[in-house]
Protein backbone atom coordinates (compact mmCIF):
# COMPACT_ATOMS: atom_id res chain seq x y z
CA UNK A 1 0.00 0.00 0.00
CA UNK A 2 2.81 2.43 0.84
CA UNK A 3 4.50 1.78 -2.50
CA UNK A 4 1.24 2.27 -4.44
CA UNK A 5 0.51 5.48 -2.55
CA UNK A 6 4.05 6.78 -3.14
CA UNK A 7 3.65 6.17 -6.87
CA UNK A 8 0.32 7.99 -6.81
CA UNK A 9 1.92 10.88 -4.94
CA UNK A 10 4.60 11.20 -7.60
CA UNK A 11 1.87 11.21 -10.24
CA UNK A 12 -0.01 13.96 -8.40
CA UNK A 13 3.09 16.16 -7.95
CA UNK A 14 4.17 15.73 -11.57
CA UNK A 15 0.73 16.76 -12.79
CA UNK A 16 0.09 19.43 -10.16
CA UNK A 17 3.36 21.29 -9.69
CA UNK A 18 1.40 24.05 -7.94
CA UNK A 19 0.97 21.70 -4.97
CA UNK A 20 4.70 21.04 -4.85
CA UNK A 21 5.50 24.75 -4.72
CA UNK A 22 2.75 25.40 -2.16
CA UNK A 23 3.96 22.75 0.29
CA UNK A 24 7.66 22.10 -0.39
CA UNK A 25 8.80 24.16 2.61
CA UNK A 26 7.18 21.66 4.95
CA UNK A 27 9.09 18.73 3.39
CA UNK A 28 5.85 16.73 3.48
CA UNK A 29 5.94 16.72 7.29
CA UNK A 30 3.04 19.17 7.56
CA UNK A 31 0.78 16.17 6.94
CA UNK A 32 0.34 14.12 10.10
CA UNK A 33 -0.28 10.95 8.08
CA UNK A 34 3.38 11.14 7.03
CA UNK A 35 4.45 11.25 10.69
CA UNK A 36 2.39 8.16 11.43
CA UNK A 37 3.70 6.29 8.39
CA UNK A 38 7.33 7.12 9.16
CA UNK A 39 6.86 6.14 12.82
CA UNK A 40 5.25 2.82 11.97
CA UNK A 41 7.67 1.86 9.21
CA UNK A 42 10.61 2.87 11.40
CA UNK A 43 9.29 0.78 14.27
CA UNK A 44 8.87 -2.34 12.16
CA UNK A 45 12.36 -1.87 10.71
CA UNK A 46 13.83 -1.71 14.22
CA UNK A 47 11.73 -4.70 15.29
CA UNK A 48 13.03 -6.67 12.31
CA UNK A 49 16.63 -5.71 13.14
CA UNK A 50 16.09 -6.82 16.75
CA UNK A 51 14.76 -10.20 15.63
CA UNK A 52 17.55 -10.93 13.14
CA UNK A 53 20.39 -10.08 15.50
CA UNK A 54 21.46 -13.40 16.96
CA UNK A 55 21.85 -13.68 20.76
CA UNK A 56 25.53 -13.54 21.65
CA UNK A 57 27.91 -13.25 24.57
CA UNK A 58 29.52 -10.33 22.81
CA UNK A 59 29.21 -7.21 24.98
CA UNK A 60 28.37 -4.93 22.03
CA UNK A 61 25.66 -7.27 20.74
CA UNK A 62 24.11 -7.61 24.19
CA UNK A 63 24.06 -3.84 24.66
CA UNK A 64 22.63 -3.28 21.18
CA UNK A 65 19.84 -5.82 21.73
CA UNK A 66 18.99 -4.19 25.06
CA UNK A 67 18.86 -0.70 23.54
CA UNK A 68 16.70 -1.90 20.66
CA UNK A 69 14.33 -3.64 23.06
CA UNK A 70 13.92 -0.49 25.16
CA UNK A 71 13.52 1.69 22.07
CA UNK A 72 10.89 -0.65 20.63
CA UNK A 73 8.83 -0.58 23.80
CA UNK A 74 8.99 3.19 24.32
CA UNK A 75 8.57 4.17 20.68
CA UNK A 76 5.69 1.81 19.97
CA UNK A 77 3.70 2.69 23.08
CA UNK A 78 4.31 6.44 23.04
CA UNK A 79 4.48 7.22 19.32
CA UNK A 80 3.25 4.45 17.00
CA UNK A 81 -0.06 3.67 18.71
CA UNK A 82 -1.04 7.30 19.49
CA UNK A 83 -0.20 8.60 16.00
CA UNK A 84 -2.14 5.73 14.40
CA UNK A 85 -5.19 6.55 16.53
CA UNK A 86 -4.90 10.26 15.76
CA UNK A 87 -4.69 9.68 12.01
CA UNK A 88 -7.66 7.31 11.86
CA UNK A 89 -9.91 9.22 14.25
CA UNK A 90 -9.24 12.60 12.64
CA UNK A 91 -9.62 11.22 9.12
CA UNK A 92 -12.96 9.54 9.72
CA UNK A 93 -14.32 12.30 11.95
CA UNK A 94 -13.39 15.11 9.58
CA UNK A 95 -14.65 13.27 6.51
CA UNK A 96 -17.94 12.61 8.30
CA UNK A 97 -18.43 16.17 9.57
CA UNK A 98 -16.85 18.45 6.97
CA UNK A 99 -17.39 19.19 3.33
CA UNK A 100 -14.61 17.49 1.29
CA UNK A 101 -13.47 20.91 0.07
CA UNK A 102 -12.50 21.82 3.65
CA UNK A 103 -10.12 18.87 3.74
CA UNK A 104 -8.76 19.05 0.18
CA UNK A 105 -9.68 22.14 -1.83
CA UNK A 106 -7.18 21.26 -4.57
CA UNK A 107 -9.18 18.17 -5.66
CA UNK A 108 -5.89 16.28 -5.98
CA UNK A 109 -7.15 13.25 -4.06
CA UNK A 110 -10.45 13.31 -5.89
CA UNK A 111 -8.77 13.48 -9.31
CA UNK A 112 -5.82 11.13 -8.83
CA UNK A 113 -6.16 8.91 -5.75
CA UNK A 114 -8.87 6.21 -5.67
CA UNK A 115 -11.19 6.46 -2.68
CA UNK A 116 -10.31 2.96 -1.47
CA UNK A 117 -6.60 3.81 -1.43
CA UNK A 118 -7.12 7.05 0.47
CA UNK A 119 -9.33 5.37 3.06
CA UNK A 120 -6.99 2.40 3.41
CA UNK A 121 -3.95 4.59 3.95
CA UNK A 122 -5.62 6.39 6.85
CA UNK A 123 -7.08 3.24 8.39
CA UNK A 124 -4.61 0.39 8.13
CA UNK A 125 -2.01 2.21 10.27
CA UNK A 126 -4.39 1.68 13.19
CA UNK A 127 -5.14 -1.91 12.15
CA UNK A 128 -1.43 -2.77 12.08
CA UNK A 129 -0.80 -1.05 15.42
CA UNK A 130 -3.65 -2.96 17.07
CA UNK A 131 -2.47 -6.22 15.49
CA UNK A 132 1.00 -5.66 16.93
CA UNK A 133 -0.53 -5.03 20.35
CA UNK A 134 -2.48 -8.28 20.18
CA UNK A 135 0.35 -10.42 18.81
CA UNK A 136 3.33 -9.14 20.80
CA UNK A 137 3.67 -8.57 24.53
CA UNK A 138 5.50 -5.49 25.76
CA UNK A 139 6.22 -3.89 29.11
CA UNK A 140 4.55 -0.54 29.69
CA UNK A 141 6.43 1.72 32.12
CA UNK A 142 4.98 1.96 35.61
CA UNK A 143 4.58 5.74 35.38
CA UNK A 144 1.70 6.15 32.91
CA UNK A 145 1.92 9.95 33.01
CA UNK A 146 5.37 9.82 31.37
CA UNK A 147 4.02 7.83 28.43
CA UNK A 148 1.11 10.22 28.02
CA UNK A 149 3.54 13.14 28.11
CA UNK A 150 5.65 11.61 25.33
CA UNK A 151 2.55 11.11 23.19
CA UNK A 152 1.50 14.72 23.78
CA UNK A 153 4.97 15.99 22.86
CA UNK A 154 4.62 14.33 19.44
CA UNK A 155 1.42 16.31 18.77
CA UNK A 156 3.03 19.53 19.98
CA UNK A 157 6.06 18.89 17.76
CA UNK A 158 3.79 18.42 14.75
CA UNK A 159 1.81 21.57 15.56
CA UNK A 160 5.04 23.54 15.94
CA UNK A 161 6.28 22.31 12.56
CA UNK A 162 3.02 23.29 10.84
CA UNK A 163 3.12 26.73 12.45
CA UNK A 164 6.74 27.21 11.40
CA UNK A 165 6.11 26.20 7.78
CA UNK A 166 3.09 28.51 7.55
CA UNK A 167 5.13 31.40 8.97
CA UNK A 168 7.79 30.93 6.29
CA UNK A 169 5.22 30.94 3.50
CA UNK A 170 3.97 27.39 3.13
CA UNK A 171 0.27 26.69 2.57
CA UNK A 172 -1.83 25.28 5.39
CA UNK A 173 -1.89 21.47 5.07
CA UNK A 174 -5.68 21.39 5.38
CA UNK A 175 -8.10 24.19 4.37
CA UNK A 176 -10.21 23.94 7.54
CA UNK A 177 -7.18 24.96 9.61
CA UNK A 178 -6.89 28.17 7.61
CA UNK A 179 -10.48 29.06 8.47
CA UNK A 180 -10.06 28.59 12.24
CA UNK A 181 -9.43 31.44 14.63
CA UNK A 182 -6.50 31.31 17.05
CA UNK A 183 -8.72 30.15 19.98
CA UNK A 184 -10.25 27.45 17.77
CA UNK A 185 -6.80 26.26 16.67
CA UNK A 186 -5.67 26.09 20.29
CA UNK A 187 -8.80 24.16 21.26
CA UNK A 188 -8.22 21.74 18.39
CA UNK A 189 -4.61 21.29 19.50
CA UNK A 190 -5.64 20.61 23.11
CA UNK A 191 -8.26 18.10 21.93
CA UNK A 192 -5.67 16.21 19.89
CA UNK A 193 -3.20 16.26 22.78
CA UNK A 194 -5.93 14.73 24.94
CA UNK A 195 -6.66 12.14 22.25
CA UNK A 196 -2.98 11.22 22.06
CA UNK A 197 -2.79 10.77 25.84
CA UNK A 198 -5.97 8.67 25.78
CA UNK A 199 -4.57 6.56 22.92
CA UNK A 200 -1.50 5.78 25.03
CA UNK A 201 -3.75 4.61 27.86
CA UNK A 202 -5.84 2.60 25.40
CA UNK A 203 -2.75 0.77 24.21
CA UNK A 204 -1.74 0.07 27.80
CA UNK A 205 -5.23 -1.23 28.60
CA UNK A 206 -5.29 -3.57 25.59
CA UNK A 207 -1.78 -4.84 26.35
CA UNK A 208 -2.71 -5.55 29.98
CA UNK A 209 -6.02 -7.17 29.04
CA UNK A 210 -4.34 -9.54 26.57
CA UNK A 211 -1.02 -10.24 28.25
CA UNK A 212 -1.58 -9.31 31.89
CA UNK A 213 0.35 -6.85 33.97
CA UNK A 214 4.11 -7.30 33.32
CA UNK A 215 6.34 -6.38 36.22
Amino acid sequence: MDVLYALKLLEVLSARTDLLWAHYRGLGLQFFTVWSQVAQQGYFFVAFAYDVIEPSNNVFTKRLKKLLRIFKAVFFTSVVVPTAVLVSVNFWALNSLFDPALIDDTHAYEDFVPSWMNHSLHSYVLVFALAELLLSCRTYPGWTALGRLRSTVVVLAYASWVALTVLVGSAWPYPYLRLMSIPQLLAYLVANCGLAAWAYSLGEYINTAVWGRIA
